[in-house]
């Protein structure tokens, strides 16, 4: 990365906010990333292992993995019931405004 900071004479404002900048820039790391696809893939399985691996770590000391999958497996049903309940709140709610401009149209 290059920067290019210009100072001006006579403007000490100017010149001191741009000096403040230069020294914050010069902490500034950069690291190339080549975003190759076997990588990218690599990464995302990296990634969900750790995420197992914290889930693992974080486990009680009386639960197992089959508790565990259990535990999730509830967890997405519940999640699946509050989707399904939603579709048809907002099925109601549909069909409600519908009416309410049947009526409107009527008076």
């Amino acid at each position: 990365t290059i920067g290019i900071f210009n100072l001006q004479y006579g403007d000490a404002i100017g010149s001191t906010v741009t000096m403040r900048t230069f020294r914050k820039c010069q902490m500034i790391s950069n690291f190339p990333v080549i975003n190759d696809n076997r990588i990218l893939g690599l990464l995302r399985k990296y990634r969900v292992e750790l995420v197992q691996f914290q889930n693992q770590v974080n486990m009680l000391p009386g639960d197992n993995a089959d508790n565990y999958n259990l535990k999730i497996a509830e967890l997405e049903k519940k999640l699946i019931e509050e989707n399904l309940e939603k579709m048809k709140m907002a099925d109601e709610k549909s069909r409600i405004v519908s009416k309410m401009q049947e009526m409107k149209l009527r008076f």
